[in-house]
């Protein structure tokens, strides 16, 4: 999650958002980007499963763990999944796993956003680990439907390296 906008922009037109990542200064990151940095609530969770952050006014709740997880709370709890370079990063036997929570997590009919890498060179070597519709759907397809490619979503930084967009739909 990081630096990255959705959260925030995401609450700023009303949404609720619950985040999860693995690095607590990403999530300090994230919190930096709302007024009243201070006002977060920090509680361990439940299950001592991580630390959860949330948002005073109980709209955004940030997660603090390891997203591979098991979470009956979570269970159909969400409309639309945004996935930016998580599914990317994640050695080949990690997918499947990930892609079983995003499946128990979302809504029937529900989205997934996914961006990720494409590469040059290197492409076998990660993370980031170069990403395609097959790759994608060798993990996400028993579930999931694929709605559409997006192409290069925004320019990087990084020379050889291009981000992707895809979507996908819930169909189990």
């Amino acid at each position: 999650v990081g630096d990255d906008q959705f959260v925030f922009q995401s609450f700023m037109r009303g949404h609720s958002v619950y985040a999860i990542d693995l690095v607590p200064e990403a999530l300090a990151e994230i919190r930096k980007q709302f007024d009243n940095q201070d006002g977060w609530r920090r509680e361990e969770t439940e299950t001592g499963s991580g630390v959860r952050w949330t948002h005073p006014s109980g709209q955004v709740v940030l997660l603090e763990g390891d997203i591979l997880q098991r979470r009956k709370e979570l269970e159909r709890q969400f409309d639309v999944v945004y996935d930016k370079d998580s599914f990317g990063a994640l050695q080949k036997d990690l997918r499947l796993p990930y892609c079983e929570r995003m499946s128990e997590w979302l809504k029937e009919d529900g989205i997934v956003y996914l961006e990720v890498k494409n590469k040059d060179t290197g492409r076998e070597n990660g993370p980031p680990f170069h990403i395609e519709e097959q790759d994608i759907m060798s993990s996400w397809g028993a579930s999931f439907e694929y709605i559409k490619g997006i192409g290069e979503v925004y320019p990087l930084r990084m020379a050889g390296f291009a981000q992707m967009g895809h979507l996908l739909k819930h169909v189990k």
